[in-house]
This record gives structure tokens, C-alpha cells and sequence, in this order.
């Protein structure tokens, strides 16, 4: 059998694999990630009795990174995050993301 463009070898009609038009909108678009810390997150070793309980345990919202695909840039709020501080955003966000896929899912 002979090659056949969107023919799979039994002869049954496949999608092309050229994925620009798939990915290029995803690529277009910006991400965004909400930083969020426990109270007691916050103060560490410091909390003391506000870190314990219901109060330690609120959520607060820090900032929000964004990040543009298209350019590689990085910012926290409206402020470009320089390159020093950028590898240390990455770094943390890459920590942050790994912690996370490491947690067995919940049923």
C-alpha cells in the first residue's frame, strides 16, 4: 500500500497530524495564576495564635502572575517581573506545580 494523505493504513479516514491551528490558539493567549497563601503561611514561625485554626487557615491573595506565551514575560500585577526575579518566580511557580502533581488525586 502506497501513502495516502488522511488515510490511515486499513483505509479509514484520520485527522491530519499538522496541529498549528489547534495549538496556535492556546499559544495566543495569556495565564494566568492567582497567589494565594494561608495566614499561616504567611507568618511562619511568627503566627502563633493566629495561625491556629480557622484563622490560620484563610486564604489570602498576594497577587496574580501572569504569564504571556508569546513573548516568554512574566508579571506580577501590572509590573514586568526582571530577569533575576523572574527565574525566581519560575522557579516557584515550577515548585509550586510539581508539589501539586505530586498529591495522589482526590476521589
Amino acid at each position: 500500500m502506497t501513502y495516502q494523505p488522511g488515510v490511515d493504513v486499513k483505509g479509514r479516514p484520520v485527522a491530519p497530524a499538522d496541529l498549528q491551528n489547534g495549538t496556535s490558539s492556546i499559544l495566543s493567549q495569556n495565564f494566568d495564576l492567582e497567589l494565594k497563601f494561608t495566614l499561616a503561611e504567611l507568618l511562619g514561625p511568627r503566627a502563633g495564635a493566629y495561625a491556629q485554626g480557622r484563622a490560620g487557615a484563610a486564604q489570602l491573595t498576594v497577587g496574580r502572575l501572569q504569564f504571556d506565551p508569546a513573548t516568554g514575560r512574566l508579571k506580577l500585577g501590572d509590573e514586568p517581573v526582571q530577569a533575576p526575579a523572574q527565574a525566581a518566580a519560575e522557579d516557584a511557580v515550577l515548585k509550586a506545580c510539581r508539589a501539586h502533581l505530586a498529591k495522589p488525586p482526590k476521589r
